[in-house]
């Protein structure tokens, strides 16, 4: 086991030597080969993965995809609605428009990055601040962060970010009180760019920062790695984690990286390769390509929806877990996107967010409809009835899975995140300077939803 609190220094040190020297205490086992990019890293060990390689192939025949079961957490827990990063929600809004429940006022000149929320608690991501309210949007708590990602993880009761001393921070979910720290591997050398969770195991992805003002030595790797962490925790009395266990990292020779996971799968995707793991950090298979991905997305079965460029295009490519693509759909000519992943409906179809532009890609790879949204997109989610929902200048506009939008609310300002919609059913959006909670207009329902219950 390894102890956090007395050997994270000592760690960091060792890590930053290994770091800038590739291929101290590498092993390899006679005759096998190894992947080219990516190494298994535990402690100070490095050694090479040996695991099948695959080309992507597109594949012969599949049968069509059976729709999903609404899962998951209610809320919004992080960005993307989740760790698959698909931007579904479990749950979906009734039909008709919405009204403001309650509305407050935020001040600071932060620009809002995420509102997330899970059970009664709602965390607001602001530049280098996060702030955490009630359900009522009553102020509890506020504290400095990073650029990173937060994680709230309603199941440990508990949520998760990174502390500018470049840290890992757990607090507790109520009350925002700090829980424990750990370094994770390479310490304030990497930029962290996503966490996610499953059962007792936290898992950290960082890409090398640049650190050169002279641009002599330019980033060159990256790491993800899981560490395990079961309650009670023990820490030192400053906050240190004593008793978590470094389950192991991939080393990554590459200064990008894209990582989505679900409960089975641990994906990372790096210029003409991906790796498929486990949270054991056992590499199942590494698929191999001409790419270079720029966003990704999971489904239930660890399909992966990967925005990528390839021989000067932008497309989608929709890849199984065994190396099939299904399809390759381009992006049109001239057009720009990929900063979002791919939102994922249950049904499969894939919606591609790209300035003003909506697309959605049918789950066979032929484009259903593009269209212009009236106002600056800043986020979107899909419900379980697949209704898109998105931030859209001042307004929160419902698209139908035939392109059909209708305005569900007109704010008095511009939004500046996606909405967010609770398990009771209400919708969260801030603009830059107010948090919105909204609620179903019963009065504006259709009137069979009105009718009276017998």
């Amino acid at each position: 086991m390894q102890r956090f609190s007395q050997m994270a220094r000592l760690f960091f040190m060792a890590a930053l030597f290994l770091a800038l020297v590739p291929g101290v205490f590498t092993g390899r086992a006679s005759g096998e080969q190894s992947l080219s990019q990516i190494q298994f890293m535990k402690g100070l060990v490095t050694t090479d993965i040996t695991a099948p390689q695959k080309p992507i192939q597109p594949a012969k025949a599949l049968p069509s995809l059976a729709p999903a079961a609404p899962a998951g957490p209610a809320g919004y827990p992080c960005p993307w609605a989740n760790q698959s990063r698909n931007s579904r929600v479990a749950g979906g809004p009734p039909a008709g428009s919405y009204r403001i429940r309650w509305s407050s006022t935020l001040t600071g000149s932060e620009s809002i990055a995420w509102v997330l929320q899970q059970q009664d608690r709602i965390i607001l991501q602001r530049g280098l601040e996060w702030q955490l309210l009630t359900l009522d949007g009553q102020p509890v708590a506020a504290g400095p962060t990073t650029s990173a990602p937060i994680l709230m993880n309603a199941e440990r009761a508990s949520w998760y970010r990174m502390d500018p001393s470049a840290y890992f921070a757990a607090a507790r979910l109520n009350d925002g009180q700090q829980t424990f720290l750990f370094l994770p591997t390479f310490g304030d050398i990497m930029s962290r760019t996503f966490i996610a969770a499953h059962g007792d195991r936290l898992l950290v992805a960082g890409e090398e920062r640049s650190l050169d003002p002279h641009g002599r030595r330019r980033p060159s790797r990256s790491i993800v790695e899981v560490v395990e962490v079961k309650p009670p925790f023990k820490t030192t009395p400053m906050g240190l984690l004593e008793n978590g266990t470094a389950v192991g990292a991939l080393r990554i020779g590459s200064p990008k990286v894209q990582v989505a996971a679900n409960d089975n799968y641990v994906i990372a995707a790096i210029a003409g390769q991906i790796c498929v793991a486990d949270w054991d950090i056992h590499v199942k298979v590494a698929l191999n390509g001409d790419f270079q991905p720029k966003s990704m997305s999971l489904d239930e079965a660890g399909r992966m929806y990967l925005v990528l460029e390839s021989q000067g295009r932008t497309a989608l490519w929709l890849i199984t877990p065994e190396g099939e693509r299904r399809y390759a759909f381009q992006y049109p000519q001239g057009m720009i996107g990929g900063a979002t992943p791919p939102i994922v409906g249950y049904d499969h179809a894939a919606y591609l967010l790209a300035g003003q532009y909506i697309m959605a890609v049918a789950p066979d790879g032929k484009l259903d409809w593009s269209k212009v949204a009236p106002g600056a997109i800043k986020g979107a989610i899909v419900t379980a009835g697949d209704q898109l929902l998105i931030s859209e200048g001042s307004s929160v506009a419902a698209w139908s899975r035939m392109g059909e939008r209708t305005v569900v609310f007109s704010a008095p300002e511009a939004l500046a995140s996606a909405p967010v919609l609770t398990a009771a059913g209400d919708l969260l959006v801030a603009s830059q300077s107010h948090l919105y909670c909204l609620t179903p207009d019963a009065t504006r329902r259709p009137a069979a939803n009105n009718a009276p219950k017998k």
